[in-house]
């Protein structure tokens, strides 16, 4: 045999060796999700169930459920951790479930076009399965019942804040402090959309003006302060002071801006206003509800 084809016999061999070691992901299947979107899974097998979670095992690949997401750039999250970005088409993911814990897990994927999430799947909570749980997931005992396994399961509650009538997909739980809803600036700004920047320098005064006379507004009580910017307004706002600066003019919130464990808060409704949301609060239910 000639050595040219030995060395073509010798490439194939390799090109089908590596093809049979990865993982054939044939089976697509749909879980489903509370936000606005579901998601598709693809696997080797049938994904299975424990109760109504779906059970996850080995390598799975993810794809967001809906087609017009397509160019915009979505991120995978494993308990609120991102894990994964992309905008390419399909925007899909390569989860390894063997590098989590066995157990319950949440899945999230956002979708983000420029500075505004567009849509979310919301937490999805997902059962990994890949050594001791899987065998007693797939193997009943001999009177037809599988044995008794006790699994943790954390306490999902819905969020207080929903936004267009969709539940939030909140980072830090929003909280009701002195008959006002906080919640964190990241998260108002996650759902409608903006940029923030946080400016870390000396105590100064801002210089603005009222009735056509410049005035000052007192330095922050500490030296860090936050800019806020969404469709031509400029918001700044200062940590442990209930006013904030739109567009150079001084705005009461009727509550201060805090800072808690290395989050900055502030008040919803207010916030809001500035930004000519409308927010309902319904106490029925103990909600906020957010319209823009």
């Amino acid at each position: 045999m000639a050595p040219r084809t030995v060395l073509v016999a010798a490439l194939v061999a390799a090109f089908f060796a590596a093809l049979l070691s990865v993982p054939v992901l044939a089976r697509s299947t749909v879980i489903s999700a509370p936000g606005d979107f579901d998601v598709r899974v693809y696997t080797p097998s049938a994904v299975g169930r424990f109760g109504t979670v779906p059970v996850l095992t080995g390598q799975v690949r993810l794809q967001p459920a809906r087609e017009d997401l397509q160019g915009m750039q979505v991120t995978y999250y494993v308990d609120s951790e991102a894990r994964y970005s992309t905008n390419q088409v399909p925007p899909e993911f390569l989860l390894d479930t063997t590098q989590l814990s066995e157990g319950l897990h949440t899945l999230r994927v956002d979708a983000v076009n420029v500075d505004k999430l567009v849509a979310s799947t919301g937490s999805i909570p997902v059962q990994i399965a890949n050594a001791a749980v899987s065998p007693m997931l797939r193997q009943p005992a001999a009177g037809g019942y599988g044995p008794f396994v006790k699994l943790y399961y954390p306490h999902y509650h819905r969020h207080i804040v929903w936004f267009n009538n969709r539940e939030a997909d909140l980072e830090k739980c929003a909280s009701r402090r002195h008959g006002d809803t906080y919640l964190t600036l990241s998260d108002l700004l996650r759902h409608i959309g903006g940029t923030i920047e946080w400016c870390h320098g000396p105590r100064r005064s801002q210089v603005y003006w009222s009735a056509g006379k410049e005035k000052l507004f007192p330095p922050p009580p500490s030296g860090l302060h936050i800019v806020v910017k969404r469709r031509g307004k400029e918001v700044q706002l200062f940590v442990g002071s209930s006013t904030v600066l739109v567009n150079g003019v001084p705005t009461p919130l009727g509550r201060p801006v805090i800072i808690r464990g290395g989050r900055t808060y502030v008040p919803l409704k207010a916030m809001c206003q500035i930004f000519d949301a409308q927010v309902r609060f319904d106490p029925a239910t103990q909600r906020d509800f957010v319209t823009f």
